[in-house]
């Protein structure tokens, strides 16, 4: 996702766009969404067991981001961010609140199947018949899921298309 976050803000540099008036940006239920985000990058950043609460905390927090992107479908790039995010909610559901990751692809960025270290990821192989929706798509750094390119796609209009023009 900073790859998308980077593009957008680079894009936006290089179109003159001002960024300040993201921040001017009303939402409907925006700590809906901010708390759901707080708690989707401790749940993917730190190491925590793999337990039923944090299973369902997880699902829920997934849960809320979709909410609050459907209560602000008019935004620029929501439509696109939800479409992702449901996207990547359907393919944890039917992993019991995990999202796998396609074994092939870790290997290929040299990630160990010993590094299945947070309680939201686990090591799938092309056999499972929701692979194509895991995370698969190999970025340096990172593996991504199709879902996660249809958020960072919205995230890019979202900046381009809420930043205001500057005047020259």
């Amino acid at each position: 996702m900073p790859y998308f976050v980077a593009i957008g803000i680079v894009w936006a540099y290089l179109t003159k766009r001002d960024l300040r008036s993201l921040l001017s940006m009303r939402f409907k239920y925006p700590y809906l969404i901010l708390s759901a985000l707080v708690f989707q990058i401790l749940f993917n950043t730190m190491p925590i067991g793999h337990s039923g609460l944090m299973t369902v905390l997880y699902v829920l927090s997934f849960g809320c981001i979709v909410i609050g992107l459907m209560m602000n479908w008019n935004k620029p790039g929501f439509k696109l961010i939800l479409v992702g995010s449901m996207l990547n909610l359907l393919v944890i559901l039917a992993n019991d609140g995990t999202m796998p990751v396609y074994l092939g692809t870790a290997h290929l960025l040299h990630l160990s199947q010993g590094s299945d270290y947070l309680a939201t990821h686990h090591f799938i192989d092309s056999n499972a018949w929701d692979w194509w929706l895991s995370d698969w798509l190999p970025l340096p750094l990172f593996i991504m899921s199709p879902g996660d390119i249809f958020v960072g796609i919205g995230v890019i209009q979202l900046v381009l298309l809420n930043g205001k023009r500057q005047r020259e």
